[in-house]
């Protein structure tokens, strides 16, 4: 029997490569596609259940928008969709910062950063989501 070679498990790949593939997926698809050539269907459940808009609606849309382009259809789709992209546009460069400037990325704790950015990010959504629920609800 032969030995068995260990494979590459994920918990092996560094996390800024992970978060940096994931980005160049995200954008390579909203470049790819239109953003009038997303298929019409519904797939946010509070808006179905509710009728309202998430906090998240449009950012997909919006997404493909800045891909091609298009920003005033991107921010008539999801204000925020604009500091989301450009997060992802940032992360691509984080192999990048750990592999030529390893004493910049050990002081600066990146992941750190990165957290607090996702928290501002996920709370500016949920604020921007609220304002968005009450413009919709009062405008009926």
């Amino acid at each position: 029997m032969q030995n068995a070679r260990p494979g590459i498990g994920l918990s092996k790949i560094p996390m800024d490569i992970v978060l940096a593939c994931g980005a160049l997926a995200v954008l390579v698809f909203s470049i790819a596609i239109s953003s009038k050539h997303l298929p019409a269907i519904q797939l946010c459940m509070f808006r179905h259940w509710t009728g309202l808009p998430c906090p998240g609606c449009g950012i997909t849309r919006a997404f493909c928008a800045i891909g091609h382009g298009e920003f005033r259809a991107a921010w008539d789709y999801n204000p925020l969709s604009f500091p989301f992209y450009a997060a992802a546009i940032g992360l691509l460069f984080l192999p990048l910062i750990r592999w030529k400037l390893p004493r910049l990325w050990n002081r600066l704790n990146v992941f750190f950063w990165l957290a607090r950015g996702a928290v501002l990010l996920v709370v500016a959504m949920c604020i921007f989501g609220i304002a968005r629920i009450f413009d919709v609800f009062y405008s009926r």
